[in-house]
């Protein structure tokens, strides 16, 4: 009998070690590792109580009491910025939330992450379009490509070798074909360019800088704007001023 017993404690002790942290310590997750056979097992940074395990390169779920959320059966898992979790299995991506429900279908090629946005880019039959947390379609999927950047509330999708910008509700926000983009480290931003001349949008994509320099460059060591119109070269402020510099070359 009592061998019995002391078998269900070792069972049951990890479970338990975990249940009574606040917090999900290395003891913790190797505990899980331990119950469940698994390779690897860490802790989601962004959503509390939760632990991604991998077990023969597959993924699952699992919380700190030891109960399976998400069956160990994806090819991928990813914690976004709020609760929900991106995965792929055979071949195709969907959504779950933090308690396992399937949000999103898994009938995506590809999928952008939400991070704290209602809208994200999904892939479907070889192009790009957008759709929110419900799996309804904002833009038709007729886009070559489609980029989001951390902090900037726009999307980015490209048809004909072209970027266009869309809001969350799928309108194109600036009517401008736009052929190279490059983010701004300095405040937020993205500068662009439209038949070779750059200028900047903040991050709601209204023009801040207009489009109508040959060259230009953030310098991060002394935090300025450089840029060259006509040959001639400029300090540019993020609303669009220019201070001309004079007998200066261009920042490197």
């Amino acid at each position: 009998m009592k061998k019995y017993i002391l078998i269900i404690s070792l069972l049951f002790l990890p479970k338990m070690i975990c249940a009574q942290r606040t917090d999900i310590t290395e003891q913790c997750l190797d505990s899980i590792k331990k119950i469940y056979s698994c390779d690897r097992a860490h802790r989601f940074w962004n959503i509390n109580n939760l632990i991604c395990v991998e077990k023969e390169h597959k993924y699952g779920v699992i919380d700190k009491y030891g109960n399976i959320i998400v069956p160990i059966q994806y090819d991928f898992i990813h914690a976004e910025e709020i609760p929900i979790l991106s995965a792929k299995i055979d071949g195709k991506y969907g959504f779950l939330d933090s308690i396992g429900t399937i949000l999103i279908p898994f009938r995506y090629e590809d999928v952008k992450i939400f991070r704290d946005r209602q809208v994200t880019s999904a892939k479907l039959n070889g192009k790009w379009g957008l759709i929110n947390q419900n799996d309804s379609v904002i833009l038709n999927f007729d886009y070559e490509d489609a980029t989001i950047y951390t902090g900037i509330n726009i999307f980015l999708m490209m048809i004909n070798n072209k970027w266009q910008l869309f809001n969350e509700n799928g309108k194109q926000i600036i009517q401008n074909k736009i052929d190279k983009i490059s983010i701004s480290f300095l405040s937020p931003g993205l500068f662009i360019r439209e038949n070779n001349k750059w200028g900047k949008i903040d991050e709601f994509g209204n023009i801040i800088i207009p489009i109508k320099y040959e060259y230009i460059n953030e310098v991060t060591v002394d935090r300025t704007v450089q840029a060259k119109r006509d040959g001639r070269y400029f300090l540019l402020e993020n609303n669009g001023s220019e201070t001309e510099i004079v007998g200066v070359s261009q920042g490197k």
